[in-house]
């Protein structure tokens, strides 16, 4: 009947430019994505990686992670690290891999990279802990998606420079109005786009900013 959403093309295409600013318009990024399958995940992507080649020929992305893949990503750092090892071997060695030593994996084939972004809360929250203990906090600028408790904290800290932060209120509400609307038959809008906004560690004290923050 109607769809209640934010609109990610746009969102991800803030959190691109803002990227790249911080990063001074030239360098490596790189990218978690929450999954490869989801709509969110593909408009999120398709707009990241669209903002940076149309507008920032000077900065490139170093590697796309998602974490829906990441259990494929253990099993072939695990091969690559030990190729002369028993196959009982190196799936011990996979499992003892850490979501957050794939990341790092990935910092330390790329020393290059100057910034990162994650398209959800839990992509976010990984990059955040996978930078924090690579020693990468000083090096490299990281933004994301949403505004969990943790990324709130690490916002006001300065470990993340930017958020771009989805509205749950209003998607809450217009939901609820859609569904009456369907019963009074009265019709509703294919689509209704309920807004972002782009949270700093400058702002986030802000009225209009704390309303929409969530954890």
């Amino acid at each position: 009947q109607c769809t209640i959403k934010t609109d990610n093309t746009e969102a991800a295409r803030t959190g691109a430019y803002k990227l790249c600013d911080e990063i001074g318009g030239k360098g490596s990024i790189l990218l978690l994505v929450h999954d490869s399958k989801s709509t969110t995940g593909k408009e999120r992507e398709s707009s990241f990686k669209n903002e940076i080649e149309s507008g920032h020929p000077d900065v490139t992305i170093a590697e796309t992670l998602y974490l829906d893949k990441i259990d494929d990503m253990k099993k072939a750092i695990a091969e690559e690290q030990n190729k002369e090892k028993k196959e009982e071997d190196k799936e011990a060695a996979a499992d003892s891999l850490t979501d957050e030593d794939v990341i790092k994996y990935y910092l330390e084939k790329h020393p290059e990279i100057k910034g990162c972004f994650g398209t959800n809360v839990t992509a976010s929250q990984l990059a955040l802990s996978a930078i924090d203990q690579a020693e990468k906090s000083d090096d490299i600028i990281l933004m994301g998606f949403d505004a969990g408790k943790e990324q709130l904290a690490a916002l006001k800290n300065g470990q993340i420079k930017g958020l771009v932060v989805q509205n749950p209120f209003g998607i809450g509400y217009a939901s609820v109005v859609a569904a009456a609307r369907t019963v009074l038959e009265v019709g509703n809008e294919a689509e209704v786009n309920t807004g972002y906004i782009w949270v700093t560690q400058e702002n986030m004290e802000d009225e209009s900013i704390q309303n929409m923050l969530y954890e």
